[in-house]
């Protein structure tokens, strides 16, 4: 007997097999100052607080229209301050530039 779960699984999840790969981009890695983190946690409790609020009530677009855009504000402003904190170089690029200073240094 087959698991009605898992076939409803398959029928949702069929489309997966059929999209073509992605390339998988490198994982970049962000200085977080303290006091953009603490912006972050607060807009975070705020989004989730909205969101929650909104699922709650029966998600109704046109009723919450302007709930929608207050998640959309918040979320605007989550990413402008992640983006404006400083990428973290990955070892690699550590590494070469350790090689490129050791290297000017010889020469």
């Amino acid at each position: 007997m087959k698991n009605k779960r898992l076939a409803v699984q398959d029928s949702h999840f069929s489309f997966l097999t059929e999209a073509p790969a992605i390339e998988r981009q490198p994982t970049v890695r962000r200085r977080i100052t303290p006091e953009a983190g603490l912006g972050l946690e607060k807009l975070a409790h705020a989004l989730e607080y909205l969101i929650d609020e909104f699922i709650h009530e029966g998600c109704e677009v046109g009723k919450d229209y302007g709930r929608l855009q207050a998640i959309q504000l918040l979320a605007s402003l989550n990413r402008q301050i992640y983006f404006a904190c400083v990428v973290q170089p990955t070892i690699g690029d550590r590494v070469q530039s350790l090689f490129r200073r050791f290297r000017f240094r010889q020469t």
